[in-house]
């Protein structure tokens, strides 16, 4: 689906036009920004107290960070867009010309491909981050010959016990004796 997505981007649309003057890139960055702040990361922090398997709040912050949105923002994208041409749930192959809805018909798409494309990207470069970073965290001594090749977890990341007792079991996985 990805792949499919990375051909339909409407690159010219992410820069001021006729019918969207005020969609610039600096503002595309800011709602992204925003978007990847306000989402996921206040609701998981506050909740942190009802969730058992998150013990920290370095665990919250992971857990509500991570988590791109793709594939749920572009249906809804092209529902939003149906709905406001047509009122039904297929749209145009073209955006009509002229319609009541036009503004909105033509802005939800490309905001919501940019937030597609960002979330992605930081998603994405912040794994290596984190791999790069907890290897550089560790004492020299305690690092892997491989750059984050480490298979222990960082600090106020492991659990107490560490059996996975949150776990699901795995069929297969049970002692045999």
């Amino acid at each position: 689906m990805f792949v499919y997505f990375g051909t339909i981007i409407p690159w010219k649309a992410f820069f001021p036009r006729d019918i969207t003057p005020t969609i610039t890139p600096g503002k595309l960055i800011g709602l992204l920004a925003l978007v990847l702040l306000f989402r996921r990361i206040p609701i998981v922090l506050l909740l942190k107290r009802f969730i058992p398997d998150i013990r920290t709040y370095r665990e919250a912050l992971f857990c509500g960070h991570f988590g791109p949105m793709g594939l749920g923002g572009l249906f809804l994208a092209i529902e939003a867009r149906a709905q406001l041409e047509t009122g039904e749930s297929i749209p145009l192959p073209h955006p009509p010309e002229h319609h009541p809805n036009k503004l909105a018909i033509e802005t939800i798409w490309p905001v919501v491909c940019f937030i597609v494309i960002g979330s992605t990207f930081v998603h994405g470069t912040s794994v290596a981050a984190i791999s790069v970073g907890g290897h550089f965290m560790r004492n020299k001594e305690e690092r892997a010959p491989l750059l984050a090749a480490e298979d222990e977890g960082l600090e106020d990341m492991v659990h107490e016990g560490g059996g996975g007792e949150s776990e699901p079991s795995v069929s297969g996985d049970e002692d045999v004796s």
